[in-house]
């Protein structure tokens, strides 16, 4: 049997990862999703179904189903959208779960019909519905994720006074037995790239996950993200993201797996300019708070649409030969 691997994170970066990894075969992937998401088509079906089991999974859980599926003609499909803004893949969940009345079994039989082989499995981090809310340097409170992800466009935010101090969920929801189940039988545990506050402190704040880990003896690897994000990361540097990701842990790292392929510096200006990104550089390999963690750094960077992002294959070949294979995980 495979090593077991179990990936944290929402938004495109899990599934990112999950494009690179589909082909092999050597590891038992899991990939736990956060259950906050209440902007675009995710919190439009769940608002519009308050009586059902579905939570803010969805968008994230069947963007990962959907690039684990292994035929080229079934991912463009499921993720072609209908006239009313909803992808298919996201409206198809939402039928499994009305059809199976829960959540857990539509999400099955959606693994099934993306043919994705059993032993890659996504689901979300908890089965219950909660909202994601923080805590201004200022004492404001802002609640729902579509509203922290917006931070930065409001013509009041400043950095100074407006920075994210705490994070939390509300009500506090407790993480899912399969999850919990899942870390604790982990070889390996991997933070994916994403939205700090939205899509990965929003899955290290269910109750039990930081128990569940605690309770594992997998090593734990932090892919570094390319990019800061005004609003919820605004001048960070390497360390102010390890820092909140490993609090939400609850231990250090063993590895961080940095991108080590320098932005075109055309690229990074008109990023900055359009969006107020700053590229995150790797830390200095002499630093002395590299202490008990391993350094990685590769080429993982690809320009797409003039956006830098993490490459698919190149993240996934450095996982496997610099870490999962070089620790036996």
């Amino acid at each position: 049997m495979g090593q077991r691997v179990v990936f944290i994170g929402g938004g495109h970066g899990p599934s990112v990862i999950a494009r690179g990894l589909r082909g092999g075969r050597d590891f038992l992937l899991n990939f736990l999703t956060p259950v906050t998401d209440t902007g675009g088509s995710t919190g439009e079906i769940v608002k519009s179904h308050p009586d059902s089991t579905l939570n803010g999974c969805i968008g994230d859980l069947t963007r990962i189903v959907v690039s684990l599926c292994p035929d080229e003609s079934f991912r463009a499909v499921f993720n072609d959208r209908f006239f009313d803004g909803h992808t298919v893949r996201n409206q198809l969940l939402m039928k499994l779960e009305k059809y199976f009345q829960s959540l857990d079994e539509a999400i099955d039989a959606f693994h099934r019909l993306c043919r994705v082989p059993p032993i890659f499995w996504a689901a979300p981090v908890s089965p219950a519905r909660s909202e994601l809310k923080v805590r201004l340097t200022d004492g404001t409170v802002l609640s729902g994720e579509g509203v922290i992800d917006q931070i930065s466009k409001n013509p009041l935010w400043n950095p100074r006074s407006h920075s994210v101090k705490e994070v939390w969920l509300e009500p506090e929801i407790a993480i899912h037995p399969r999850a919990e189940n899942a870390i604790k039988h982990a070889h390996h545990i991997v933070v994916c790239p994403g939205d700090l506050m939205t899509s990965i402190l929003a899955v290290l704040k269910v109750k039990g996950v930081k128990e569940a880990i605690a309770k594992s003896s997998s090593r734990i690897t932090i892919i570094v993200n390319l990019m800061t994000k005004p609003g919820e990361t605004h001048g960070f540097g390497v360390w102010d993201f390890i820092r909140w990701i490993e609090d939400g842990l609850g231990r250090k790292a063993d590895f961080l797996l940095c991108n080590s392929q320098a932005i075109p510096p055309e690229v990074a200006n008109a990023y900055h300019n359009k969006e107020g990104k700053h590229p995150v550089f790797p830390p200095n390999p002499q630093d002395k708070r590299l202490e008990g963690r391993r350094l990685v750094t590769a080429d993982l960077l690809n320009i797409s649409n003039n956006h830098p992002v993490h490459d698919p294959d190149k993240t996934a070949q450095a996982l496997i030969t610099e870490i999962f294979r070089s620790t036996g995980a």
